[in-house]
């Protein structure tokens, strides 16, 4: 929904991707009147109803639920048997109320406009110094945002209204139609615990008739993905990656739609629990734009105290090339800047790093964004050379000559930081060179999840050491270790 001039975030966050929906619009139209009912139990932005009519079908032929006020507006202006007075909303802080004083509510797509305002002024409460500006912002042009919501709601229902509608629990909408071979169920669940409430903190800002249904939770999930592979309606479960499918979902589904996500490199996927072979709409990662020729990759040689090592800073393609190569199971991470780290002339590992904070605030500390190496038998701490080698002052010299222009003036850093995730609350690649200064713990879904249970951040002074020393220090280190 289009909202206003200075690029005001958007209320609803996690909408199903545009590649996701136009390849069901593909598959739809391949099986025109197979089903007498579409459901959309996470109705959420109504972007998927908004596909299902966009491949044929009647909105009333759709049913649709959530348990946000924000879905909960959109659905009761969309229904025709409901009004979005129904959900008895009211503003409780003093200043909310001014907000929308005056505001015209005389009909459902008014009404609904306000009340989008108002969960949008309700989300901007933080008090970081961009949150307030925003919040200032909202206030001086609430009338223009008020329109655009208010219109947009309109357009919306020009497309799908005539919808069915319900505040209600996603497993007790999708358990009416399991059993119907006549269904199509689209599942796309938070996959994040508490992610609704993190997404619509009303705090005591205003109220309306909540009917306090719990968000689904990784039990939950699991539960009905055991359910539906069975199930006589085809039901087309939407994951993020393969680790969801893996951790939530489970074996036994058909994909119909694979596609890399262009912003985090995961393979977004739709499922279908109905035997296919139809791969037409399955894609795999390609990288475009790699130069002519690459350096070998690193062959597992013996590494000794005449081996050369040194950094050779790549274009992204390349970086991420390499990153693809060497890291498995983790999703590809963009960063700025790319270095191969080299052994003899064969690339050993690749890091990322991120500059803006130097440029732009000129933070005297570099951050690492991501370092990985070879996955190497011979060498099990071989990633612990790598990062050895970047904390010295040669790896900043030669990041400075190569990326900082000299007219910048800018000072050499202090340390360096990087952040990992990992599934122990400590590193052992790290000790002795980093110091840890920041542990998080992940709740019960997100590790799972993520497949990591910690977010450790870590930092280490530079070094006035070189390359030479570093690798004469590790092999010292793990003399007799090596494999």
């Amino acid at each position: 929904m289009k909202t206003e001039k200075f690029r005001l975030d958007p209320i609803f966050l996690g909408i199903v991707p545009v590649g996701a929906r136009k390849a069901l619009v593909s598959y739809m139209q391949k099986g025109t009147g197979a089903f007498n009912v579409y459901v959309a139990p996470f109705a959420g932005q109504f972007s998927i109803t908004d596909t299902f009519v966009a491949a044929g079908v009647e909105p009333s032929a759709t049913v649709n639920g959530d348990i946000t006020l924000f879905s909960s507006v959109l659905g009761y202006a969309f229904d025709p048997t409901k009004a979005v007075s129904d959900l008895g909303f009211m503003a409780l802080d003093e200043r909310l109320v001014e907000l929308l004083d005056g505001l015209p509510d005389d009909d459902d797509y008014g009404l609904g406009g306000s009340i989008l305002l108002a969960i949008k002024w309700s989300q901007l409460q933080k008090q970081q110094d961009f949150v307030k500006w925003q919040r200032r912002e909202l206030v001086a042009s609430r009338e223009s945002i008020y329109e655009n919501y208010r219109d947009g709601l309109k357009s919306m229902g020009d497309r799908i209204g005539g919808l069915v509608y319900e505040t209600r629990d996603a497993l007790e909408t999708m358990a009416d139609y399991l059993g119907d071979e006549k269904a199509l169920i689209w599942y796309d669940p938070p996959w994040y615990k508490g992610g609704y409430t993190k997404m619509f903190q009303q705090e005591g800002l205003y109220s309306w008739n909540d009917p306090n249904i719990s968000e689904l939770d990784a039990q939950g999930i699991e539960s009905f993905a055991e359910k539906a592979l069975d199930a006589a309606a085809e039901v087309l479960v939407f994951v993020e990656s393969p680790e969801q499918q893996r951790k939530f979902i489970g074996d036994g589904w058909c994909p119909i739609f694979s596609e890399l996500n262009a912003k985090t490199f995961k393979q977004q996927m739709t499922l279908t629990n109905r035997p296919t072979e139809d791969q037409a709409l399955l894609s795999r990662r390609k990288f475009s734009g790699l130069p002519n020729k690459l350096p070998p990759i690193y062959d597992h040689h013996e590494i000794t105290a005449k081996s050369k090592l040194e950094f050779v800073k790549v274009d992204a393609a390349t970086g991420l090339y390499f990153y693809d190569l060497m890291v498995k199971g983790f999703a590809i991470s963009h960063s700025e800047i790319y270095y191969l780290w080299m052994v003899d002339g064969q690339a050993a590992g690749v890091c990322g790093w991120i500059t803006s904070h130097q440029f732009v605030y000129r933070d005297k500390r570099m951050y690492n964004w991501f370092a990985f190496t070879v996955i190497c038998k011979k060498y099990p701490r071989l990633n612990r050379l790598m990062v050895a080698c970047f904390i010295t002052q040669s790896f900043v010299d030669q990041f400075f000559a190569e990326n900082v222009p000299d007219k910048l003036m800018l000072a050499k850093p202090d340390d360096i930081q990087t952040t990992c995730l990992s599934k122990y609350p400590e590193l052992k690649t790290m000790r002795g060179l980093f110091k840890l200064v920041s542990r998080e713990r992940f709740s019960e879904m997100k590790a799972s999840s993520l497949g990591y249970g910690f977010r450790l951040v870590y930092r280490a002074k530079i070094r006035e050491t070189t390359y030479e020393d570093m690798l004469l220090a590790w092999l010292k280190k793990y003399e007799g270790q090596h494999g």
